[in-house]
């Protein structure tokens, strides 16, 4: 739960950056851009945390067959 927190906090800390940032960007074209690449990251940083916990909590699972052949 703490590693939760800590990345939920860095989520926080990136989006008001980007925030911050898209301030400055008054192009309408430029800014939609922007919007889209920060979303994409902000997704990226969410799937590899999920991901790592789904591989923590399912690793070894389905590896009991294949020794099972080897013997």
């Amino acid at each position: 739960m703490r590693e939760e927190e800590k990345e939920s906090e860095r989520v926080r800390k990136l989006l008001l950056l980007l925030y911050i940032h898209g301030i400055e960007i008054t192009t309408s074209c430029t800014y939609r851009l922007y919007v889209f690449l920060s979303y994409t990251l902000v997704l990226l940083l969410y799937c590899r945390s999920t991901a790592r916990d789904s591989r923590s909590k399912y690793a070894g699972i389905g590896t009991e067959g294949a020794d099972m052949r080897r013997t």
